[in-house]
């Protein structure tokens, strides 16, 4: 289990759900949001989550920890403004901001953990099935397209 931002606890392979996570660093911030917005249509959804884990590994964020975190859940709030509509257009009345989560990873030990280098200069991305099974890595994620396509995949909806 992962302690995020807000203090929740994630399960990086839960059952029924198809699980994005974003890997990423201060440098490649922009492209995690690039990411993330590719996956807005599948937000809402009963069967999908994402996750963002922020490698701090490297940064002075590290050692300002609670400015760090308060930063996060400042983003966090905005993200979840931004998806709002497509939980509405996915059947969704509940409040996005209680589904979305960002794990401060200050040492690089879940990077680490989850079998990638750290620190990394590239944006990575995980994805596990509804079986928890790892069922796609992208490293580099370079095409947030290839990623949304696996994901439309592993939910079983048509192209």
């Amino acid at each position: 289990m992962l302690r995020d931002a807000d203090g929740k606890e994630w399960q990086l392979n839960y059952p029924g759900r198809v699980t994005a996570v974003i890997l990423n660093t201060e440098r490649t911030a922009r492209h995690a949001r690039e990411m993330g917005k590719a996956l807005y249509p599948f937000q809402g959804r009963d069967d999908f989550r994402a996750l963002v884990i922020v490698n701090l590994d490297e940064s002075l964020g590290k050692h300002a920890r609670p400015i760090t975190i308060l930063r996060i859940r400042q983003d966090l709030d905005a993200e979840a403004r931004r998806i709002a509509p497509y939980y509405k257009k996915n059947g969704n009345s509940g409040n996005p901001r209680d589904d979305i989560g960002a794990v401060a990873d200050f040492d690089g030990r879940i990077t680490r953990s989850l079998g990638f280098s750290s620190p990394h200069t590239h944006l990575r991305v995980l994805i596990f099935d509804k079986n928890g099974k790892i069922a796609a890595r992208f490293d580099p994620a370079n095409s947030p397209n290839d990623v949304y396509k696996k994901v439309q995949h592993l939910l079983g909806i048509k192209p």
